[in-house]
């Protein structure tokens, strides 16, 4: 995450994790779809190897559109999170600033998909004030 700020920037960053984010929304409801096809397909007067075949299908979508559904929230909630904090406390320029080290997060600080990401210690490119994400 950090060198893909470094190299692309931070608004660059939060679009290509708003995208990913909502491919993965997207698929959740493809998914959706599918398991209730699936599900329609089923019927009492199916022989055992179709049904047994249907519900692997829909237990297999379904998992699929539950991890999405997660990937979607974590993914929103990190980028939210950041993008919060992205505004300079000094000028209140939006996402100008450079990147100039990590450090580890508090436990306390965030939601819990922020929990393995550092804190980025940035400055504003206009006046130069120093803050973290």
């Amino acid at each position: 995450m950090v060198e893909r700020i470094r190299s692309k920037g931070f608004r660059k960053w939060y679009e290509g994790r708003l995208v990913e984010s909502h491919l993965h929304l997207i698929t959740t409801f493809l998914c959706l779809i599918a398991v209730l096809g699936a599900i329609e397909q089923g019927g009492p007067y199916n022989t055992w190897d179709k049904t047994a075949w249907l519900l692997l299908v829909t237990v297999g979508l379904g998992s699929l559109g539950a991890w999405c559904w997660h990937r979607y929230f974590a993914i929103l909630q990190v980028a939210e999170f950041l993008v919060s904090r992205a505004d300079c406390p000094h000028c209140a320029v939006y996402a100008r600033f450079t990147l100039t080290g990590t450090s580890p997060r508090p436990d306390d600080d965030g939601p819990e998909a922020l929990r393995e990401t550092p804190v980025l210690n940035v400055v504003c490119r206009k006046c130069g004030t120093g803050w973290s994400l």
